[in-house]
């Protein structure tokens, strides 16, 4: 009688990025004015995004954002992207961008990861 194989860890991973839209993010940078802390909540979520795709391991990074431009300039990046569709409750959110990846792809093990 043969012994079944232990199961294997993957040590592939999916990242996920919850995104707030630019144009209610960081708040409190709003001494900055309106229009440049809405560049850096982009920018923030841009150099997340670069610093998940170029990381080792990682196969896969799923943004979760309700804003369309953001999401096409990150689409342009190779992640894929959601709509968000909840209440600002980031559980939420998290909870659906894991059902999600599971089943794009459920041998990936999940890493969540915020934009900022």
């Amino acid at each position: 009688m043969s012994v079944p194989a232990a199961p294997q860890v993957s040590d592939r991973f999916a990242v996920l990025v919850p995104v707030k839209p630019p144009a209610f993010a960081k708040s409190r940078l709003a001494d900055l004015g309106d229009e440049t802390r809405r560049e850096l909540a982009t920018a923030f979520a841009v150099d997340t995004v670069s610093a998940a795709l170029a990381s080792p391991g990682v196969h896969r990074v799923l943004v979760v954002t309700d804003d369309a431009g953001l999401a096409r300039g990150l689409s342009d990046l190779g992640v894929d992207v959601i709509p968000d569709g909840t209440t600002d409750d980031l559980n939420e959110t998290l909870r659906l961008a894991a059902a999600e990846m599971h089943r794009r792809d459920p041998a990936l093990r999940l890493v969540a990861l915020c934009a900022d």
